[in-house]
């Protein structure tokens, strides 16, 4: 019966032979030389885990993978293979990620057991699709024995973060991260990268006032000093503002990221768009207008982001009473999030939403039709977003016009 390594290396030789390869020629394709190739097939060498993700790009084989987690004893290679491999074959991932636990604890590791149960919890939510709050809870006793590393925690909740934007899920990353944040040493510049990024999580909660709470932190720990985070933090407060109808704060935020900014700084389009919802709420229209031209200037024709402003300039002119200028943007919003649903963008259901909220108050406009299932859903929808601004804006548009169509 063949050691470990020389079944691994036994394998690998049967894949080569499958494409009639010479040592030379996977050698060449894995971008090594020939000699490593001739050790590893003989059993003689355990290659780094980056030998075996080419291996597996070239083959599609989990029993490669499998093969390697057996004679692989750094930890650390095989949180690396197990995380590279969870979306082909997640059992096997598992497998090599029970692996990794099991010799952790065993040794009181809890240096390679934080990251391995937090790649878990993570799997748990791209792979699984849900959140389970008991391994979070691990995850976050886990934490309690030691001090983390604070470029692995960034790095870590900055992909966890990420996670959960993609699956509009922000109860882990809240959870762990204000039980853990204070366990964790970090400077002036990763603690407002990371209150930033938790604001923004309470945000898309819909609980704007913890969100501005930790925005305002993240400011003040800023202490006038820029980073490159430095903007966002600025235009994501001016948002959280809006949500609060703080108009003049959220305008001073704007304008700082135009002060912070080199002129041409992409991130520009965000800022001009940002200033003409703005001025567009406080019913400075005209200042809107131009802002909104410096925005689509620097915007794509099929940006998913000119979305945001289309779907203003929309109900904008529905109040204005441009009714056929309305339907030619809601026209132009409708392609345009059409390509953004296939391209699976994670703002598509606000706006997709906004936009039927558009077209539900073009209906009423023209029908004279105020109080009816249609605008009573989409209030209801409203209501139960994040975007409280918007539900604001609609229902006084609707009583508004409502009670104007009784007097007449």
């Amino acid at each position: 019966m063949l050691n470990k390594g020389k079944y691994f290396g036994e394998l690998l030789r049967e894949l080569r032979h499958t494409k009639k390869w010479s040592q030379e020629d996977l050698a060449e394709a894995l971008d090594v030389s020939r000699q490593t190739i001739a050790n590893t097939e003989r059993g003689q060498n355990v290659p780094k885990v980056r030998f075996v993700e080419h291996v597996f790009q070239l083959f599609k084989s989990v029993e490669i993978v499998k093969a390697y987690a057996d004679i692989q004893d750094d930890k650390r290679e095989l949180i690396a293979l197990a995380n590279f491999v969870a979306e082909a074959d997640y059992s096997v991932a598992k497998q090599i990620m029970k692996k990794v636990i099991r010799g952790s604890l065993k040794t009181n590791d809890f240096e390679t057991l934080f990251p391995a149960m937090f790649q878990i919890v993570m799997w748990d939510m791209k792979i699984k699709k849900r959140v389970n709050p008991k391994k979070s809870s691990w995850l976050i006793r886990i934490a309690e024995n030691l001090d983390p590393d604070p470029e692995l925690f960034i790095e870590l909740t900055d992909e966890l973060y990420a996670i959960s934007g993609s699956s509009k899920n922000y109860e882990a990353f809240i959870t762990i991260t204000e039980a853990i944040k204070d366990k964790v040493y970090l400077d002036n510049r990763k603690l407002s990268y990371m209150l930033g990024h938790q604001a923004n999580a309470y945000y898309y909660t819909g609980d704007e006032h913890k969100a501005y709470k930790k925005m305002s932190k993240a400011i003040e720990v800023m202490n006038g000093e820029v980073y490159k985070h430095t903007h966002f933090i600025y235009h994501k407060h001016a948002m959280i503002c809006l949500q609060k109808f703080n108009y003049d704060e959220a305008l001073e935020c704007e304008l700082k990221c135009l002060e912070i900014l080199e002129p041409t700084s992409d991130f520009l389009k965000f800022i001009n768009a940002g200033l003409a919802r703005l001025y567009y709420m406080t019913g400075r229209y005209e200042d809107a207008q131009i802002y909104w031209e410096s925005a689509f200037k620097r915007l794509g024709k099929n940006e998913p982001e000119r979305t945001h402003s289309l779907n203003d300039i929309i109900m904008m002119e529905i109040r204005l009473g441009n009714l056929e200028s309305a339907r030619v943007k809601i026209k132009e919003c409708d392609e345009i999030l059409k390509l953004a649903r296939k391209s699976d963008w994670r703002h598509y259901d606000d706006e997709d939403m906004l936009l039927r909220r558009n077209k539900v108050m073009l209906k009423a406009v023209e029908t004279g039709e105020y109080v009816s299932r249609e605008v009573d859903n989409i209030l209801q929808e409203l209501e139960k977003s994040h975007l409280k601004d918007e539900l604001f804006l609609t229902k006084n548009f609707v009583l508004e016009r409502a009670l104007l169509s009784v007097r007449i």
